[in-house]
């Protein structure tokens, strides 16, 4: 099955090592099995719109091409933005390395409540 291959490929240890590693500084760079990523912290009041938004999330990056951008709300508990991390840079690397769109985030929610438990 395409998706069991898919998951073994991932390299959950190494990743969980540069997570713990995150000083989580604004502008922070990262790199992670050939994927650039550039954090970038905010405030509710910066994302205050009006609508819910995510307390995470990527983009690819309109500064540096070939880089995602990863945005995160400044406040969260030290283990939110560890589990977030996992999340959000594992999901930009499977997309880089060619996996499936579609399945990019189911991949990468399993392998994070893998390593750390249900959400």
């Amino acid at each position: 099955m395409k998706e069991q291959a898919s998951i073994a490929e991932i390299k959950k240890e190494e990743l969980v090592d540069l997570v713990n590693s995150l000083s989580f500084e604004d502008q922070e760079k990262i790199t992670f099995n050939g994927s650039r990523y550039l954090l970038w912290l905010f405030t509710e009041e910066d994302m205050n719109t009006g609508d819910e938004h995510e307390k995470v999330f990527y983009s690819a990056s309109t500064a540096d091409r070939g880089c995602w951008d990863i945005y995160m709300l400044e406040n969260l508990s030290d283990a939110e933005k560890k589990r977030s991390m996992f999340h959000e840079i594992l999901e930009c690397n499977l997309k880089d390395r060619g996996f499936d769109e579609s399945l990019t985030h189911e991949l990468a929610l399993k392998a994070e409540e893998e390593v750390f438990g249900q959400r």
